[in-house]
Parts: structure tokens; C-alpha cells; sequence
């Protein structure tokens, strides 16, 4: 977890299971912002980091307003590697949780988020 101007990001790049963020949840404040992984993508059937429905369940643990998706570019190659998880898939699911803030970014994007106006806004 980064803190800076009093907003709290967690960054969990390689993220997979929701229990470790339970228990960090349990003994350390809410945070703001959540940067987490979403194509759920599997080596040879072994999952290496969360889908998006697990992407979605990990921001209300941590308790952010802002959820950042990361890794969902990643292809799948047959047999090799698989992203059963997509970018499409956490929209769908940010429609139907409006009390969490999608913000995707593109590659070299900056965002500016001011938490406390409620106003995030991305900028090329």
C-alpha cells in the first residue's frame, strides 16, 4: 500500500486470492484506490492471478472507491495459457456496482484522482 496526500493505493500486481487481503483488511485501514490484476489467467489450468469478479470482491474488501485493472492485454495461446477474464467482463460488472469507480487507463495515461470532490478524471 502507497499512501500519498492522504490517498491510499494498493497495488497488488500479482494478486490471486482474497484471503490475504481479508486479513491485511482486518488490521490496516480502508484503502482508496485498488490497482488489481483481472484476466485470470492460468498456466497449464493453474491460476495465477484474479478474474475480474475477483478483481471486483478484492476493491470491497480493501474497501476502495477506485478500481485500476491491470494486466487484461495478455492473449490466450492454446493449450499454453489461458485469460478466461477480460476487460469486457469488468464492465459489465462495474454496471452493476455503482459504488465503485472504474477507471481504466491506457498505456502512458496519467490520472488525476481527487478523492474527497469525488471527481477522477484521465488525461492522454
Amino acid at each position: 500500500v502507497l499512501s500519498s496526500g492522504g490517498v491510499r493505493v494498493f497495488f497488488g500486481s500479482e494478486a490471486r486470492d482474497l484471503d490475504p487481503l481479508r486479513r491485511y483488511r482486518a488490521e490496516q485501514p480502508r484503502v482508496d484506490v485498488a490497482l488489481l490484476p483481472i484476466d485470470g489467467a492460468r498456466i497449464m489450468g493453474h491460476q495465477l492471478v484474479m478474474t475480474a469478479r475477483e478483481a471486483v470482491d478484492a476493491a470491497r474488501i480493501l474497501g476502495a472507491q477506485v478500481l485500476v485493472p491491470i494486466h487484461y492485454s495478455v492473449k490466450s495461446i492454446p493449450l499454453l495459457l489461458q485469460t478466461p477474464s477480460s476487460e469486457a467482463d469488468l464492465r459489465l460488472l462495474a454496471e452493476r456496482t455503482p459504488d465503485l469507480r472504474v477507471v481504466f487507463l491506457k498505456t502512458g495515461e496519467k490520472w488525476y484522482c481527487d478523492l474527497a470532490a469525488r471527481d477522477a478524471r484521465s488525461t492522454a
